[in-house]
C-alpha cells in the first residue's frame, strides 16, 4: 500500500493538529498550576501584612515609656481590617482582644497624663496590668499565626527548598 502525496499531507496535518492540541493542553495546565501558586503567594503576602501589623503594635505597647504610640494603633487597625477574610475565627477573636486592650491602654495613658497626683496612681496601676499582659502574650501571635504562615502548607506539604532539593539529582 502506497500513500499518495495528498494522504501524507493530510496525515501530517492531523498529527500536527493533535500535537498542537496536546501542547496547548499542557500549557493550560501549567498556567493553572502557576495561577494556583500565585494565589497562595498572594494570600501569604496579605496574611504576613496582618502579622506585621500585629507585631508592630505588640512591640510598641511593650516598649513605650512616655506616651502611648497611637499612630501604631491606627496602623494596626488598618493592617488587620481584612483579617476576618484571611484567617479563622481564633485569629479574629485574638485581634479583637489585642485591639480592645490597646485602645484601653491608649485611653488610660491619656487620662494618666491629665490626672492629678491623687488619681494618677489608679491609672498607673491599670496601665501596668495592661503592659504586663502584652509582655506575657508577646509570643501568642506567633503561635496563632504560624499555621497560616508556613511555606510548607503553601506548596502541598513540602517547602520550596524541599521541592528544589528533591528535583536536583546528584
Amino acid at each position: 500500500m502506497q500513500l499518495s502525496g495528498i494522504q501524507v499531507t493530510q496525515a501530517i496535518t492531523a498529527w500536527g493538529t493533535l500535537l498542537i492540541a496536546v501542547m496547548g493542553a499542557y500549557i493550560a495546565y501549567q498556567q493553572f498550576k502557576l495561577g494556583r501558586e500565585r494565589h497562595k503567594l498572594d494570600l501569604y503576602d496579605r496574611r504576613m501584612a496582618v502579622f506585621d501589623g500585629v507585631n508592630r503594635l505588640v512591640t510598641a505597647t511593650m516598649i513605650y515609656e512616655n506616651e502611648f504610640p497611637r499612630d501604631e494603633l491606627f496602623l494596626f487597625n488598618s493592617a488587620v481590617s481584612q483579617a476576618q477574610f484571611l484567617f479563622g475565627p481564633e485569629i479574629k477573636n485574638w485581634l479583637d482582644e489585642v485591639r480592645q486592650r490597646a485602645w484601653r491602654m491608649s485611653s488610660l495613658d491619656a487620662r494618666e497624663r491629665a490626672a492629678s497626683e491623687d488619681t494618677k496612681a489608679k491609672y498607673t496601676a491599670e496601665l501596668r496590668k495592661l503592659h504586663n499582659w502584652f509582655w506575657e502574650n508577646k509570643e501568642a501571635h506567633h503561635l496563632l499565626f504560624k499555621p497560616y504562615l508556613q511555606f510548607a502548607k503553601l506548596h502541598g506539604g513540602k517547602s520550596f527548598m524541599g521541592r528544589l532539593v528533591g528535583r536536583v539529582k546528584c
